[in-house]
């Protein structure tokens, strides 16, 4: 998995698990309520509700990949979902700003809209194609090692994000989306000029991917 050219498939795969967790999704679900909180959601029933619609939002928008995910490809949709959720976490930087500036003010129910855009690019994006593209990249003889390292680093950086993320905010308050909106334009990058396209190869197909590849 170390040696030339699976290395390159090693790191892609890798890279791209934990991406799917450093660009703030689990920051969010974990810790909607406070996100909320902050945000000026002052009253309690409100914000459960809040919360409980993101896996409404989830389940929701899971189904529209089942007709239209494969009319892409899998870095057009990263690709989109990468700019959707930097666009979200900046909207939840902002709104946090004006309820720590304009508390009381009912502007501040805005943000109950951000979670939502943002898992709902997620949903179309990398919570999908980060499982996907993997299993595609790597020769046959190579899938179930090469995907337990995508999954190894996946869990690693879910761990990390679920940890650092209270320290981050608590130390910089609504800086913390300003970080994971700059992770997300860091990921687009990645997606956009680094990983192989996998819509058009059959499973396992190592000679188009090393081509590819260069």
């Amino acid at each position: 998995m170390l040696k030339s050219p699976y290395i390159k498939l090693t790191f892609l795969a890798m890279m791209l698990q934990s991406f799917q967790q450093t660009t703030g999704t689990n920051s969010i679900l974990y810790y909607t309520p406070t996100l909320f909180q902050k945000g000026g959601i002052t009253n309690s029933h409100t914000a459960n509700l809040a919360t409980g619609g993101v896996g409404v939002v989830l389940f929701v928008s899971a189904f529209f990949l089942i007709f239209y995910f494969d009319r892409l490809g899998r870095k057009t949709w990263l690709q989109i979902g990468t700019v959707g959720m930097m666009c979200a976490m900046i909207g939840i930087a902002v709104l946090q700003w004006h309820a720590e500036h304009y508390p009381g003010s009912k502007g501040n129910y805005a943000i109950i809209a951000f979670p939502y855009l943002f898992y709902i690019f997620f949903n179309i994006s990398w919570g999908v194609a980060a499982w996907i593209s993997p299993s595609k990249i790597f020769p046959i003889n190579m899938r179930a090692k090469g995907n337990a390292l995508g999954s190894c680093a996946n869990w690693i950086s879910c761990y990390v994000v679920a940890q650092v993320s209270p320290v981050i905010a608590a130390a910089i308050n609504w800086g913390l989306y300003i970080n994971y909106s700059g992770i997300c334009c860091l990921a687009f990058l990645f997606v956009r000029f680094m990983l192989v396209e996998t819509r058009c190869l059959a499973g396992g197909d190592e000679h188009a991917v090393r081509f590819k590849l260069g």
